[in-house]
């Protein structure tokens, strides 16, 4: 039978000097959550800084604090106040009876009965639905899919398996095997420059190497030596200490978040793969199999804990949350690229008649559009 590693909550990587923030943070206790709008008004105007963010994102991810949209805490707090009898409950929306006597919701129905048959004008009639953005509205979008993008790192580099990985990863760099540029990302708005990553990256990975052996050494012994509770509380500290170390330094070679998409997709895999071995021990202990199997399977889920150094439950929450948090920030994108889908087209009328078709200018735009998305930084007041 494995045992479970009850996981450690290191303290608030935020100190007292920031008293608004730590504010910010006990509402977030009390709730239990924060709207991404009250993060974007957490960030200082006069001196916006990304190492800021990550410190908030990190206490807001020890203190189990939730990061959600406006209108889901809108709906929070009414389902609250309709479980204390403080709000009579909502009409249910109009409804019409259809054709053969059947009902529809009057909130369904189509706006138009034309039917449009051109894939280049129903485009065209989709995208003239939504709104173009403010300049507010632009940089409160962006600040929402770097909020994302964070918790979602985060999420992924925290575990033992995304930080193997993501030193797999820094080693084929620094053995040539993966471009420098293409690999790290280079040109944000944080004052750090090529030559000062080139630097720092040798450093970073030493130090990366040393944690990760010392950290899987500390969970195999909490895992298979059997410690006393006072040997096992302290190993669990510095586990805790040890990962958000392992954090800092991989955020600050600033891997692309491109690359640590295969890093989550290996996690489900571990993931799927816990699944399996606990079915297949469910399974033989009900048929009394063989004791060599049931070793074989515990021992799997054993090796598989000190790999991504938490107990098999924690883990598969994780890859949960993982898939949650990469569900936000994909979002985030997608709404940030819809509001300049009328940039797009303008631009690709002025290429028309030189060898593409007007919806494969488009497309081509669409693509560039998603990429511009990524690389935007709207702290240099582009557009």
């Amino acid at each position: 039978m494995t045992r479970r590693v009850d996981p450690f909550v290191p303290p608030s990587p935020l100190d007292e000097t920031e008293p608004e923030i730590l504010e910010l943070v006990e509402t977030g206790k009390k709730r239990g959550y924060l709207t991404y709008e009250e993060l974007n008004t957490a960030e200082p105007e006069q001196a916006p800084c990304p190492a800021m963010m990550d410190r908030i994102l990190q206490t807001l991810d020890l203190q189990k604090i939730e990061v959600i949209d406006g209108g889901d805490a809108v709906r929070r707090e009414r389902e609250a106040a309709l479980a204390r009898g403080e709000l009579p409950p909502e009409d249910p929306p109009p409804t019409r009876r259809g054709k053969g006597g059947a009902t529809e919701s009057a909130l369904d129905l189509p706006i138009t009965t034309e039917k449009i048959d051109d894939p280049v004008r129903m485009y065209l009639t989709q995208m003239g639905e939504i709104p173009l953005l403010t300049r507010d509205e632009e940089i409160s979008l962006s600040k929402k899919i770097e909020i994302t993008r964070k918790r979602y790192r985060h999420k992924v580099l925290e575990s033992g398996a995304g930080i193997a990985s993501a030193i797999g990863i820094l080693q084929q760099v620094a053995r040539g095997d993966l471009a420098f540029d293409r690999t790290l990302r280079i040109g944000t708005a944080d004052p750090v420059d090529k030559d000062d990553l080139q630097r720092r990256m040798p450093f970073n990975l030493r130090t990366l190497e040393k944690l990760l052996a010392d950290l899987r050494e500390d969970m195999a012994t909490l895992v298979y030596g059997n410690p006393s509770e006072r040997t096992a509380t302290h190993l669990k500290e510095r586990l805790g200490t040890r990962r958000l170390k392992c954090l800092k330094l991989l955020e600050e070679v600033a891997i692309q978040t491109k690359k640590i998409r295969p890093i989550h997709e290996e996690s489900y895999e571990l993931a799927e793969e816990i699944g399996d071995l606990r079915r297949r021990l469910r399974d033989l202990k009900r048929r009394r199999g063989e004791p060599t199997e049931i070793e074989e399977c515990e021992e799997r889920l054993r090796d598989i804990e000190v790999h991504v150094l938490e107990d098999a439950d924690t883990f598969v929450q994780r890859g949960a949350e993982i898939r949650h948090r990469f569900a936000e920030y994909e979002e985030a994108k997608r709404k940030l690229s819809s509001g300049n889908l009328r940039l797009v087209v303008s631009i690709a009328k002025k290429y028309r008649n030189r060898g593409l078709t007007f919806l494969d200018l488009i497309q081509e735009g669409n693509t560039g559009l998603m990429k511009a998305v990524e690389k935007y930084e709207y702290r240099r007041g582009y557009k």
